[in-house]
This record gives C-alpha cells, sequence and structure tokens, in this order.
C-alpha cells in the first residue's frame, strides 16, 4: 500500500546541504560525461575558471550576464511559489528591454540618473503586462500557463527580431545595434551607471 504524507518541513542546514549536493552531483556527471567523451573535466572545468573569471574584463562581462539571469531566477522563483509555473522570463524580458528602450529613444536628453529611473518602471510595466496575458488566459478559459508563457517567448522573440531588422536597424550598419535618429549610443551612454556614482 502506498501511502502519501506531508514532508517534514525541512532545517536551513538540511537545505543548504541539499544545495550544496546537488551542485557536486552535478559537476560529478558532468565530469563522467566528458571523461566518456575523451575529454579531461579538470582541464574543461579550468577553462570555465579563467574564460569567465580570468581577467577584469572576463569577470565584468561575467557579472554583466549574470544579473539579469539572477532577476530573472528571482521573478521566477516568486511565480513558482504562488504555483504559477512560468515559463515565460525570455519573452517578459525582452518586451522590459523593448519598454526600457522605447524610453531612452523618446526622451534622449532626460538627465540619466531621471532616464533610468523612467527606463526602469516602463520595463517593470511592460513584462508585467506581457505576464498577464496568460494569467488572464488561464483564469478566464483555464489554460495552460506553461504552453502559454512558452509561446509568447517566440512572439517576443520575433517582435524584438523585427525591430532589430526593421524600424530600429542602423542604416549604415548590420543591423545588430538599435537606432533612432542620431542616438546610435543612447542607451550604452545612459546605461554607465558608474559615471553617476563617481561623478565623473
Amino acid at each position: 500500500m502506498i501511502r502519501i504524507i506531508t514532508r517534514a518541513e525541512a532545517s536551513s542546514l538540511r537545505e543548504n546541504l541539499l544545495r550544496i549536493a546537488a551542485v557536486i552531483a552535478a559537476l560529478v556527471a558532468s565530469a563522467l560525461i566528458m571523461i566518456l567523451i575523451g575529454y579531461n573535466p579538470l582541464d574543461i572545468y579550468e577553462k570555465i575558471l579563467t574564460g569567465s573569471l580570468g581577467t577584469l574584463y572576463r569577470f565584468k562581462n561575467t557579472i554583466n550576464k549574470a544579473i539579469p539571469l539572477a532577476a530573472l531566477s528571482l521573478g521566477t522563483a516568486i511565480a513558482f511559489k504562488m504555483k504559477f509555473w512560468n515559463i515565460g522570463q525570455e519573452g517578459q524580458f525582452y518586451l522590459g528591454a523593448f519598454g526600457a528602450s522605447l524610453i531612452a529613444f523618446a526622451f534622449p536628453n532626460m538627465p540619466t540618473p531621471l532616464l533610468l529611473i523612467f527606463m526602469f518602471i516602463t520595463a517593470f510595466l511592460f513584462a508585467g503586462l506581457w505576464a498577464l496575458i496568460p494569467a488572464l488566459l488561464k483564469a478566464r478559459f483555464s489554460t495552460s500557463e506553461t504552453l502559454v508563457t512558452l509561446m509568447l517567448n517566440y512572439v517576443a522573440a520575433k517582435w524584438i527580431g523585427f525591430l532589430q531588422y526593421g524600424p530600429w536597424r542602423d542604416p549604415a550598419g548590420s543591423g545588430e545595434w538599435v537606432r533612432r535618429g542620431d542616438y546610435s549610443v543612447l542607451i550604452y551612454r545612459h546605461w554607465r551607471l558608474f559615471k553617476i556614482l563617481s561623478g565623473r
């Protein structure tokens, strides 16, 4: 006879030990796969560390890429805690970036600290409204939020691709840098936060 019982609340120490064990198990499993295909796992792990943290430039790039991932992970954790299986973080990130870019293009001469605040608020609203679509569909039609949020990722990616190679494409470039008028470096200039903090 199989019985389903409520699991006792784990202590903080046990939860931390489980997390550490999970990381170690993942590293060991990855190492076994590397050995099977003929690679030295120690060399691979060394290259991963030196490639991401070996120099100050690499360390900055790693932190720069980790910040949005950490923010998305936090939002995902909150959604999962509410039993809302949100798989649409990528699309919500794209729409948030789209909203922030709109503000940067619309107000190029706004003081940087104020512009950043408006960009943050607009990004928050755009991403939230994008997440509202599957929430409303689930509430009204009992649709699967997992499926809807996943499919909306592709819609958001297509929209950003349209802007990148369409209205916001740099006429003199390859389409890899958005531009509106003479504001091709606008977002980069305003997002150099160290200028604000250092007073330069």
